[in-house]
């Protein structure tokens, strides 16, 4: 059973918390990917 986070994170409370972003492929989300030459900047917005 999954949780949503907006229960699990608690706006009146302080937290700590480990964030990790993974892409397939070696793809960039934003920026130029030196490896593949292309420029993904358009994903910024």
């Amino acid at each position: 059973m999954t949780i949503a986070r907006r229960k699990l994170v608690y706006e009146s409370e302080v937290g700590v918390y480990h964030v990790v972003v993974r892409c397939v492929r070696r793809a960039f989300l934003c920026g130029a990917d030196a490896y593949s030459g292309a420029n993904y900047d358009l994903h910024k917005e």
